[in-house]
């Protein structure tokens, strides 16, 4: 919490005028490398040298030896895999939002853009209330959600 960093409001402080010197950051030259043929000084990254020709060899990186390969796989579905966003039923959708693989946002995107009973079924999968289904069709609907009292 931002208390533990700074304390509670009511705590006593010390206060100064006298500002805390700054860290400069540092300005370094930029890498270089020499020319072993005719010793021109140019970037770490050439890999062809603008005055002679020399090619530089590029030290090839031998694959660590003891590691373990891993196989990553992906937090969607297996059942959802390759599917097409629209094929996607109301229960593949709460699956989906699930797996926390995609964003909310994207998820009830997808929900709007079918039909009432499509977006009904889904709010009752995820336990929406009717609210929820209202503001979504006026999001969809493009109405204007801002109500003034008068």
């Amino acid at each position: 919490m931002n208390f533990n960093e700074l304390g509670l409001w009511d705590e006593p402080r010390e206060w100064t005028l006298i500002e805390k010197k700054k860290k400069k950051k540092g300005v370094e030259a930029a890498p270089v490398k020499n020319c072993p043929t005719c010793e021109a000084m140019l970037p770490a990254s050439a890999r062809l040298c603008q005055f002679c020709g020399h090619v530089f060899e590029i030290a090839e990186l031998a694959p660590e030896e003891g590691g373990t390969m891993v196989e990553v796989k992906s937090k969607v579905p297996v059942e959802l895999v390759g599917k097409r966003t629209s094929e996607l039923s109301p229960t593949d959708l709460v699956e989906l939002q699930k797996s926390k693989r995609f964003a909310i946002k994207f998820i009830w995107k997808l929900a709007r853009q079918r039909d009432d009973d499509f977006l009904k079924k889904y709010a009752e999968l995820a336990g929406y209330s009717r609210g929820w289904r209202f503001m979504q069709k006026k999001l969809r609907d493009g109405s204007d959600t801002n109500f003034t009292l008068s």
